[in-house]
């Protein structure tokens, strides 16, 4: 005999598994190459589809439009179906906005401002497989059609401080989660009907919870991932229950951390979570350096905490943590002081094999393609704001292409349709593709156009020049003329990284100093510097 119970849960589980033959996937996501604004999993993970597949053939070429203001996500839907979304923190309420844009030529065919409530950071958006795209833009959750009328919009429960994400759970039903940092708020986790946005379980969070939810399966569990202050909780889905704590897993990643900031939301391998601590914009003070926490998903006692970037403190992620799932590679990376790495988990010793660390100043949220095995990531060097391809196994530079962004963004990576990626941020979108090289890309592939900074320097940390070619040299004096230190680009990735020491290992004192720039063909240009201590 079958309960009512258990006839309700199989009802659930077969009426979705109809929607989603409907519709034309097999998951809750639309059947798109990127249906989502960096929610699960293309957040955190190499997506396993064809890249921009670079070879010595092939250089990027750029396409752009602005302004926008704060641009931050793009999502694809079909093929003729690009979307856009950000923020207007530049009014006096600000507010949240979807743009459905050309892929092609990249204008702008409807713009949707999402008005109600008061956005403190980027709405979250997710492409349903029922076709409709859903938003939460502050408190509220917004159900669009495709080309963004607002069909339906619900106040969430909860607070309204903080920013809240979205992501769509293995039955079709939605997810949000709210980002608060307040006390006196409290962090939730919602669960909503998509056909009518009505609520169908809201549950408090044992702690304030800013960092964004993960959404991971595991031995047929569906379970939802959420970073405290302190501590990592999860909690068990199932289309009768909805939400279950569970009280017999969870790790405190601050244990012994005194001096550091939060973490950000989780990516997973297999049987392990991965995080960052040090993610918290509102503590960038903290002076612990970035660690990386590996979690048993069966035993949460069974850890690692592994410094991927040795001797270096004060650390700060900006963005998440990328991995390849099939490669078993994690991405951790110090925006602060312009560090990036490649690690594989060995469970041996060492427990981390290090594959690759560079110095890399990336503040954007990435993207990578198993496929091509090729790691896509913006670099600002003190000027301008780049796109980079890297090879992840080597941490190898393969190409980049200049921004119109003249500052670090925070915005986002895709990969679009037929070999083309998308990067929004410093009121841009970006389209970028690869052409077959001519004979001058072939041998001076990024231009003698030297660029050098942060310019007075101030801090501690590294120096770029760019905008050279393979075989320039950097000679660097006194403002009397005493040489102070040479360097030479030699991977021809059009960059040198310099520590701003001389050429006996010692700190730069205050002053002014000169640098005489040479390429391989005879360009020069003559440069002042200043540092400042």
């Amino acid at each position: 005999m079958i309960s009512k119970r258990s006839f309700c849960h199989i009802f659930i589980i077969a009426w979705h598994l109809f929607v989603c033959q409907i519709a034309g996937t097999a998951g809750p996501y639309f059947d798109s190459i990127w249906p989502v604004e960096h929610g699960d999993p293309a957040r955190h993970q190499f997506i396993n589809k064809a890249g921009l597949n670079l070879n010595l053939n092939l250089t990027l070429t750029i396409l752009t439009r602005g302004s926008y203001d704060l641009p931050v996500f793009p999502f694809t839907r079909k093929t003729n179906e690009l979307y856009l979304i950000g923020g207007t923190p530049s009014v006096t309420i600000a507010q949240g906005w979807i743009a459905k844009l050309d892929p092609d030529s990249l204008q702008t065919q409807v713009i949707t401002f999402l008005t109600n409530g008061s956005l403190t950071w980027s709405p979250s958006a997710v492409i349903h497989s029922n076709g409709f795209i859903y938003a939460v833009s502050s408190h509220y959750i917004y159900k669009l059609d495709s080309n963004l009328n607002i069909v339906n919009c619900k106040l969430l429960p909860g607070d309204p401080e903080g920013e809240s994400n979205l992501l769509i759970l293995n039955d079709g039903r939605l997810i949000a989660k709210g980002g608060h940092r307040v006390l006196g708020t409290r962090s939730s986790l919602v669960v909503l009907d998509p056909s009518d946005l009505s609520v169908l379980e809201e549950v408090i969070l044992p702690e304030l919870s800013r960092g964004r939810m993960s959404l991971y399966t595991f031995t047929n569990l569906e379970c939802a991932y959420c970073i405290g202050e302190t501590t990592v909780w999860r909690y068990a889905y199932d289309p009768v229950n909805c939400l279950t704590f569970d009280s017999n897993w969870s790790f405190n990643y601050m244990d012994k951390l005194p001096d550091s900031s939060y973490g950000n939301a989780p990516t997973f391998i297999g049987s392990n979570l991965y995080m960052m601590n040090n993610s918290d914009p509102l503590n960038f003070a903290a002076n612990d350096p970035i660690y990386v926490f590996r979690i048993n998903l069966s035993d949460a006692s069974n850890y690692d905490r592994f410094q991927p970037f040795p001797g270096i403190t004060n650390g700060f992620s900006l963005s998440k943590m990328a991995a390849d799932p099939t490669n078993n590679i994690i991405f951790p990376m110090d925006s602060r002081n312009g560090f990036l790495g490649a690690l594989r988990y060995t469970g041996g010793i060492p427990v981390f094999e290090t594959l690759w660390i560079k110095q890399f100043k990336a503040t954007g949220i990435f993207a990578g393609s198993i496929m091509d095995n090729e790691f896509y990531i913006n670099h600002y060097d003190g000027f301008n704001d780049w796109f980079v391809v890297l090879d992840e196994f080597m941490g190898s530079e393969k190409a980049r292409i200049r921004t119109p962004s003249l500052k670090a963004t925070y915005g986002a990576l895709i990969m679009g349709f037929n070999k083309t990626a998308y990067y929004a941020g410093g009121g841009y979108i970006c389209k970028i593709f690869p052409v077959q090289r001519t004979n001058n890309d072939l041998t001076d592939p990024h231009g003698f156009n030297p660029l050098a900074g942060p310019n007075p320097y101030k801090s501690n940390g590294p120096f770029y020049f760019t905008g050279i070619t393979q075989g320039t040299k950097i000679r660097i004096y006194t403002i009397t003329g005493a040489l102070i230190t040479s360097l030479v680009e030699e991977d021809n990735d059009g960059v040198i990284i310099w520590d701003v020491r001389n050429s006996s290992g010692k700190d730069l004192a205050s002053g002014v100093y000169l640098c005489h720039i040479k390429s391989s063909s005879g360009q020069s240009k003559l440069m002042k510097i200043m540092v400042i201590r």
